[in-house]
């Protein structure tokens, strides 16, 4: 479908990038929200914390939400009972930060370099499964470098993974307006 095709796009560079003026924490509250009524069954709780009240950038709404979305769901998959996931969204400087941590099993030290590659799996000898990372983490990282940014992650098996990206705050410019409408026909 449109994610396959948004994915190619990413990975071979031919995506173009739809930015609008977009304000973060209302966008990011509304994320949590939404992720945190869909997983309500879970036993998982979600948390966040958004360290600003307002703050305007122009940014893909649709990369970026997909790419917030994607890591949520992976944390929640690799997390056990009543292992809290956390997204922290921050300004540092002239950027916006934004990770989430989760308390699962963890990423073993040899894994890590290939975590981002496409359709990487590994299986992990202590929860007896594969992880398979398929094209979710690939197609952040590619979302986050069209917009600028740059994406890390960090584990320590038994501990949890945290995935931080930051993006640079680009301010809408007085007077820019979304494209006009002949722009799509």
């Amino acid at each position: 479908g449109k994610n396959i095709e948004q994915a190619s796009q990413l990975l071979t560079g031919a995506y173009q990038l739809q930015l609008r003026p977009v304000e973060m924490a209302r966008l990011l509250q509304d994320l949590c929200q939404g992720a945190a009524t869909v997983l309500r069954q879970s036993p998982v709780p979600l948390t966040y914390q958004i360290d600003f009240k307002q703050l305007f950038m122009l940014i893909d709404q649709q990369l970026l939400v997909g790419c917030i979305t994607n890591l949520l769901s992976n944390a929640f998959l690799y997390s056990s009972d009543q292992n809290t996931v956390h997204l922290h969204a921050q300004v540092v400087r002239d950027a916006l930060h934004i990770s989430v941590r989760d308390r699962g099993a963890g990423i073993p030290a040899e894994v890590l370099p290939r975590v981002f590659d496409p359709y990487y799996s590994y299986r992990d000898p202590e929860l007896g499964f594969v992880q398979a990372a398929g094209l979710g983490l690939t197609i952040c990282r590619q979302a986050v470098q069209a917009m600028g940014g740059q994406i890390f992650l960090t584990s320590t098996p038994g501990d949890g993974t945290t995935v931080r990206f930051s993006l640079p705050i680009t301010p809408p410019q007085p007077g820019l307006s979304s494209p006009a409408a002949e722009d799509f026909i």
